[in-house]
């Protein structure tokens, strides 16, 4: 044909291979007028004689919408095509729902789904993988596991492919037993595991702590990867076995395979939960000397193993600035936070004094919440000076029937007293002798007075 001549790109099988000027000219067209949602336009087009597009041209104006975010486009152009009798294959479907999939759109993959079945277009096993994947995109595996069934009553024998994607939602949810059954499953229709399998079926024990299972999972790989020990490792730190994380590693050694970041880290996070610093910092000077850098994640992993020390203070600081050290900038605020609650929750005032000062140097915000803690610890250490003129009564939860009524609303307070169900408070005001001993109501008529003692306005202490 002479060069302008009018073609359609279905008109034949070169045409579609090779579409001339003008049918990239028309595709051009309407990637523009989708891109301005012009859809009427578009309609008018694919509904003329001029405006036949291939599959090629079609998948190329849906990927279009797709990397605009533009997902509403997409379930448009797909229900246009098959009205117009422009989609007659479900691998076009299947770029769509693929879409829907990589957003979590799952009530829209149903629409189009049900939109091919009402213009006759069959699903294949590529079509049912990707609603598997359109379900555990958003972890909804119930839905996914009636996809599959359904799609063995359709006919359509699942591949390796149907059952992974199965699989790694129940690992992420952490339901290993319904994990498990998929795959005895898979193994009885005769489909052998690869060594992603495998590495999920680890994690799916990491998820749940049980590190003797993920062991024997990992018995049955041949020929483990870094991911397989990594996945391990991690089940043994999120278990607390530290001993059992470091013999791993020192095995992927041994293996040939050198441990990454992550594999650090979750051997660090193992010690950390066991409250071992020393072991902790040994294995950060192991992963520099190995040519590994850390990353943040590793600081913050280790944190925690700097509270079960007696000087967590030290530990904090060391590891904050050889972060620092390394450019990673490490949240402070978070940290010293962190610290400044352990020391409130063993009552070492004098410790969260001390970061207290630290932290306003650094022009860190404190915890408004640690704060009144650490005025409440200092209160209580004051009460119990000696002091003559301090008020002599205690009291616990639910000693008092008069006053108001807290938050719970079945706990009576004293106005300006506090309750705590486990400790037994003494007052935290003081107050000066009275010749009177008459009376319980100052002048005020609400502030609650000890008969021959009277409330002296310029002695009241509040530590709370």
């Amino acid at each position: 044909m002479k060069p302008g001549g009018v073609i359609s790109t279905g008109s034949s099988a070169g045409s579609s291979a090779h579409p001339n000027r003008q049918d990239q000219q028309l595709v051009r067209h309407i990637k523009m007028l989708m891109q301005m949602r012009a859809y009427d336009r578009v309609a008018n087009i694919m509904r003329s004689d001029q405006g036949c597009l291939d599959a090629t041209a079609i998948n190329g104006v849906l990927r279009l919408c797709g990397e605009s975010n533009n997902i509403e486009g997409v379930e448009w152009f797909v229900m246009e095509g098959l009205k117009s009798g422009q989609i007659t294959s479900s691998s076009t479907i299947n770029v769509a729902l693929n879409m829907c999939a990589n957003i979590g759109d799952v009530n829209r993959a149903r629409t189009l789904w049900d939109a091919m079945q009402a213009h006759g277009l069959q699903p294949n096993e590529i079509t049912y993988n990707t609603m598997l994947k359109v379900c555990t995109a958003v972890g909804n595996a119930s839905e996914a596991e009636w996809w599959l069934q359904r799609m063995c009553q359709d006919g359509i024998r699942p591949c390796l492919v149907s059952f992974t994607t199965l699989i790694n939602a129940y690992s992420k949810m952490g339901q290993r037993a319904k994990a498990e059954t998929c795959f005895a499953l898979m193994k009885d229709v005769g489909i052998e595991p690869d060594l992603r399998l495998y590495n999920s079926m680890i994690d799916a024990c990491a998820k749940t702590k049980d590190w003797q299972k993920a062991e024997q999972w990992f018995s049955l790989v041949q020929g483990p990867d870094n991911r397989t020990y990594n996945c391990l490792i991690n089940a043994c730190a999120q278990a607390s076995q530290a001993k059992r994380a470091e013999y791993w590693l020192c095995h992927m050694r041994e293996a040939g395979i050198p441990p990454d970041v992550i594999s650090y880290c979750s051997v660090m996070h193992a010690t950390a939960r066991v409250g071992n610093a020393e072991r902790a910092e040994y294995w950060m000077q192991d992963m520099m000397s190995n040519g590994v850098m850390p990353n943040l994640r590793c600081f913050n992993t280790i944190m925690p193993a700097a509270m079960a020390t007696a000087v967590a203070a030290a530990w904090v600081q060391l590891w904050l600035d050889r972060a620092g050290n390394f450019g990673l900038n490490p949240d402070k605020s978070a940290t010293y936070n962190q610290l400044f609650r352990h020391f409130l929750k063993v009552k070492d005032a004098e410790g969260a004094t001390s970061l207290f000062e630290t932290m306003q140097a650094a022009g860190c915000e404190p915890d408004p919440w640690a704060v009144a803690k650490l005025n409440f610890l200092k209160g209580q250490a004051a009460s119990s000076c000696g002091d003559d003129n301090r008020c002599p009564r205690t009291w616990t939860s639910r000693s008092t029937t008069t006053g108001s009524i807290d938050e719970s609303g079945n706990t009576p307070l004293i106005p300006g007293w506090t309750q705590d169900s486990e400790i037994i408070h003494r007052c935290p005001r003081t107050w000066t002798p009275r010749s009177t001993t008459t009376g319980s109501i100052d002048e005020s008529g609400n502030t609650p007075v000890i008969p021959g003692w009277t409330q002296d306005s310029e002695t009241i202490r509040f530590w709370l």
